[in-house]
């Protein structure tokens, strides 16, 4: 794949579509481009544009997309643990469940500065460290808040085949075993 910026110049020629993490890709042009699973953990994507992307699943765990362009994005169950999305531009975006049920996430994302009209986050996960826009209502966008020390099982990952999708505790009395925590959205 090769990978150009907005304004023609070629950045990378990537081998595998998926993985591109840990890459200098400021200003890079996806817009309109099929994403869904890449790899974008710790990538500097500052300025680049996702406009109408597909990012179904994205893993961007730290990924910094300051002042990036993801209007009207599919974000779909995707994971932008820790990412910089400061100043980015989340307009009519969906950043909300994917086809199995489960939720994108914005653990630990800073959103300060972000545009975030029209933008999808029904069911998104966040956390107390999640920064929000001034005067941004996270419940009120229909989120859901997340206790750090729970863990989420996500439906059709790995896990659920031990366990049935939803959140556990550890138990404190089994080291290696977990306890369901009642949903308190429903």
């Amino acid at each position: 794949m090769i990978v150009k910026d907005r304004d023609g110049q070629v950045l990378r020629d990537v081998e595998g579509v998926n993985f591109l993490d840990c890459l200098d890709l400021r200003r890079a042009d996806f817009s309109g481009q099929m994403l869904e699973g890449v790899y974008l953990d710790d990538s500097d994507l500052r300025e680049a544009d996702f406009s109408g992307a597909d990012m179904y699943w994205a893993i961007a765990f730290r990924a910094n997309f300051e002042g990036a362009i993801l209007r009207k994005a599919r974000l779909a169950g995707a994971s932008l643990r820790e990412a910089n999305l400061r100043d980015a531009d989340l307009r009519g975006a969906y950043i909300s469940y994917d086809n199995l049920g489960g939720s994108a996430t914005l653990e630990g994302a800073d959103l300060t500065g972000a545009l975030l009209d029209g933008v999808d986050l029904a069911g998104c996960k966040y956390n107390d460290s999640t920064r929000f826009p001034e005067g941004f209502d996270p419940v009120a966008k229909g989120m859901t808040w997340v206790d750090p020390n729970q863990i989420y099982v996500r439906p059709g990952s790995f896990a659920s085949a031990h366990l049935k999708p939803g959140y556990y505790v550890p138990d404190p009395d089994n080291p290696r075993s977990f306890i369901p925590v009642p949903d308190k959205n429903k």
